[in-house]
């Protein structure tokens, strides 16, 4: 019989949390450190090898412990499991803030739609890691509790869940992939102009790249 683990997560809440006037949750990866190491039992493991968490913290610091109880915990569990040494990650994991009101759910979306643009399956639903059935169908599961962004499209469970496919009936666009993406890889936060201005105030760290090209006022030189 296999040992379980538990996470310590105490300090984590799906409820909001608050970052000034804006309403922040985090958008975490991690990578394996070899294909298949991530589910050992998955039948898609030749691409399994990182895995995407969308949560929201309610006190301090309360994802960086998260991910270190993970790292301890489930590392310890996976190399007794599979007896096996070492660590299962590629470095540290990424994340990046999100504001709610105007990305959440579409982070949702790119977090459940990932396996399908992949080609490892054709829908969401399909994917045995994916919260997609906990959102859209009501699947029940301990693993994730309803953010009030979710709960607000509507009053009954049926209608959230029917709004909630209603949002995956198109692809995201080319250009919101490539923020979401960059967002996670450069530790950005993915916002509005508010929302950035914030982040920066508060962690200050540059939220938005620098633009290229010649300062304002600098030479130009003769165009001929």
């Amino acid at each position: 019989m296999q040992k379980k683990f538990k996470l310590a997560t105490d300090a984590m809440h799906p409820l909001t949390s608050g970052l000034g006037s804006c309403i922040a949750s985090d958008h975490i990866t991690i990578n394996g450190r070899k294909v298949g190491y991530m589910y050992r039992d998955s039948p898609d493991n030749e691409i399994d090898n990182h895995v995407h968490l969308l949560c929201t913290p309610r006190v301090d610091n309360a994802v960086s412990q998260m991910m270190q109880s993970l790292g301890r915990q489930y590392v310890r569990y996976f190399n007794h499991s599979y007896l096996r040494t070492g660590t299962l990650w590629e470095g540290r994991f990424k994340s990046c803030l999100v504001q709610q009101e105007t990305h959440l759910l579409e982070v949702y979306r790119y977090i459940e739609l990932n396996p399908v643009r992949a080609g490892m399956v054709e829908q969401p639903s399909d994917y045995r890691w994916s919260s997609y059935p906990i959102n859209a169908l009501g699947k029940i599961s301990a693993l994730c509790t309803p953010h009030p962004l979710y709960l607000s499209l509507g009053s009954e469970a049926i209608e959230r869940q029917s709004c909630y496919r209603e949002l995956f009936k198109y692809q995201i666009d080319e250009k919101r992939l490539d923020d979401i993406r960059l967002s996670i890889n450069k530790n950005r936060g993915l916002g509005d102009e508010r929302f950035a201005a914030e982040v920066e105030i508060l962690t200050g760290q540059r939220m938005v790249a620098n633009k290229m090209g010649r300062p304002v006022g600098g030479k130009t030189g003769n165009i001929g």
